[in-house]
């Protein structure tokens, strides 16, 4: 992964959510580092070839969207 990111980590998941038969990676954000209890923005990356890269498309969805104690994902 690369870049920043202004959370602190929280919970991370992993499941096949593109199904494309590998597995990616969700990443959620407890807290906005001096902000708490501002809402936290989580991600997700794509795994491509081994790396994770940013889906920026579907990480828009969980802009602020809280603070993240738990992640499950179905399989």
């Amino acid at each position: 992964m690369v870049g920043s990111h202004a959370s602190a980590t929280g919970p991370i998941a992993m499941a096949d959510y593109d199904g494309d038969g590998s597995l990616d990676l969700f990443v959620g954000s407890r807290a906005v580092p001096l902000h708490y209890p501002a809402a936290a923005s989580s991600a997700l990356f794509k795994n491509v070839k081994g790396t994770f890269v940013l889906d920026a498309e579907n990480s828009a969805l969980l802009r602020d969207v809280g603070l993240v104690s738990a992640a499950l994902l179905p399989m």
